[in-house]
């Protein structure tokens, strides 16, 4: 693996996904012509990057024993994570992972949503009147190959696996193989509690900075681009703004991987942002920077605006002391959560003012300085989403922690500290792979099934009233809904005043139920189980004035008539 083949890769991956969007804004929809010619665009366009850029001087991952070892298990963790990310068992359909439980359904969602043939740029599919400002790139990137004829898990299993293996490469290039143990296993302490309990589990996920492959890589799909793109961009950027004898990127690879990412994932696009400000300025390297902006500043800047609106979404930035924290003692806090992480940071700021190499320098004092401006300034909704941001700041300090490693600990001792900083982080990903770990059930395959071909049935794609559970098979069946799950729209940032209880209404059956239906946009009312379950106090006046335009096990359609 060399650093253009992975760059090549990941352009190739960005050219589809944008071409694929362009092209369904211009035709209206995702068609299966505008997939494959989407496809063909992206491989074009990474071919000829790495034709382009061959004859460059391009530096080759060079393994040792360790680098091996950390590459062997970071194959082992992918396997395991993508080959279950989707999964057939008892009549459903399973995820693995607890944290990709809620996630697995909104990312169905989105793609079929795609699929099924939303009108670009498009509507928000669980929330009626609201344009989708959601950071849909991987998204779109899988609808692409779903559109073709590809299934919707094999495309998630086998795209995830392969950004995902992808990571291993990229964060050896930036940091050896101490960023690849670092990001497997992080320096936690709460997994050394398996030692009293004699379980091995988790014990990070119940707490406020969990384990990275576990939180970040599968259940996030947007760092599957981002986390290879921004770890390139880290390292072609030491090497044009702190070494003097580096090989950076092409100033166009640098741009385009920069400047496609918001689509991706926004988060990592800004974080990026913060250290370029922060190596051009401070290194005084402003004039070698500008080419990288020029050639990122065209794309991110359409894809900002569109996906902002042109700005008019409410910005979700605000100040909260602390991050998490709340009325826990602040040490407490930090060591329950980051453990060897906090005593890390302090040796490894001795470290870097003492160094003579000054990138440490610049590596450390960004990274603290970012992270504790995240501790202050929640640049999400929902608070814990600043980890999305936290993490790059560990992922910048992780070149400096292994140096200061091989500096100041001699041979003999290395496997011990190895050993107390990574058993707790090894823990956590062993005791969620084994095989007791039997997965978390996410749709009944029965159901979901015959809702999909029912709906695919309907004379239009008009709203319908649901109850809002994070995985109801009418909106991850990709059919617009009125009002979705309560957390992903606070968390994405849409204000819903007080269409949730509209909703409410509506499905209770009350006297203006029609007029509610028209405010929400809704066409149609389903009732299923869960409907039955959350609303059983309803009076169901449209089974009597209503048309039933369909039924089976998983429940009935009525059909409203058109809004008005």
């Amino acid at each position: 693996m060399t650093v253009i083949l992975l760059a090549s890769i990941l352009i190739g991956v960005a050219s589809a996904t944008t071409a694929g969007l362009l092209f369904a804004m211009l035709q209206g929809h995702l068609s299966t012509l505008v997939s494959v010619i989407a496809l063909c665009l992206g491989v074009a366009a990474g071919c000829s990057t790495f034709l382009l850029c061959r004859s460059r001087n391009d530096e080759r991952l060079r393994f040792g024993a360790r680098e091996w070892i950390v590459s062997f298990l970071f194959l082992l963790v992918c396997f395991r994570q993508f080959f279950w990310v989707y999964y057939y068992k008892n009549g459903e359909i399973y995820t693995l992972l607890r944290h990709n439980f809620g996630d697995l359904a909104v990312h169905l969602m989105y793609i079929n949503n795609f699929v099924e043939g939303a009108a670009f740029w498009p509507e928000n599919p669980i929330f009626a009147g609201e344009r989708l400002g959601y950071p849909f790139g991987s998204d779109l990137f899988a609808a692409l190959w779903v559109k073709i004829g590809v299934p919707v898990g094999t495309v998630l299993s086998v795209t995830g696996l392969c950004l995902g293996l992808l990571v291993g490469p990229a964060l050896l290039f930036w940091g050896r193989w101490f960023a690849v143990a670092g990001f497997l296993f992080s320096v936690g302490i709460s997994g050394y509690e398996a030692l009293v309990s004699g379980v091995l589990r988790d014990y990070q996920t119940d707490l406020d900075w969990r384990s990275l492959p576990l939180t970040f890589l599968v259940p996030q799909r947007g760092f599957l681009y981002s986390f290879n793109a921004g770890l390139l961009l880290l390292w072609s950027w030491r090497a044009r703004f702190l070494r003097d004898d580096g090989r950076p990127l092409p100033a166009a690879v640098e741009g385009l991987l920069w400047g496609l990412m918001p689509l991706f994932h926004p988060h990592s696009f800004l974080f990026l942002l913060f250290v370029f400000a922060f190596w051009t300025i401070g290194r005084g390297k402003i004039k070698a920077g500008i080419p990288t902006v020029l050639w990122a500043v065209v794309p991110a800047t359409l894809e900002v605006l569109v996906m902002t609106n042109f700005f008019q979404r409410a910005s979700g930035i605000s100040w909260r002391n602390g991050w998490m924290m709340g009325q826990q003692n602040p040490l407490l806090f930090l060591l329950t959560n980051f453990g060897f992480l906090v005593p890390l940071i302090l040796f490894a700021g001795c470290f870097s003012l003492a160094s003579r190499n000054s990138e440490h320098r610049w590596l450390f004092f960004p990274g603290l300085m970012l992270c504790t401006l995240f501790f202050f300034v929640m640049f999400t909704p929902w608070e814990w989403d600043n980890n999305k941001l936290m993490v790059w700041s560990y992922i910048l300090l992780l070149p400096v922690f292994g140096a200061m490693f091989e500096e100041k600990v001699r041979p003999p001792w290395r496997a011990v500290v190895c050993g107390i900083l990574f058993f707790s982080g090894g823990v956590g990903l062993y005791g969620e792979y084994l095989p007791a770990n039997g997965g978390f059930g996410v749709l009944n395959i029965e159901e979901f099934d015959g809702i999909c071909q029912t709906l695919r049935t309907l004379p239009d794609r008009s709203r319908m009233a649901t109850e809002q559970s994070h995985n109801h098979p009418v909106p991850v069946c990709g059919y617009p809904i009125a009002v979705g799950y309560g957390q992903w729209l606070w968390s994405h940032g849409v204000q819903t005043g007080d269409s949730p209880e509209k909703l409410k209404q509506l499905m209770l059956g009350r006297a203006d139920w029609k007029n509610l239906a028209h405010a929400l946009q809704v066409r149609y009312v389903f009732w299923g189980r869960r409907e039955q379950e959350v609303y059983k106090d309803s009076t169901r006046p449209w089974e009597t004035v209503a048309v039933r335009v369909a039924s089976g096990n998983w429940g009935t359609i009525y059909d409203l008539g058109a809004p008005p």
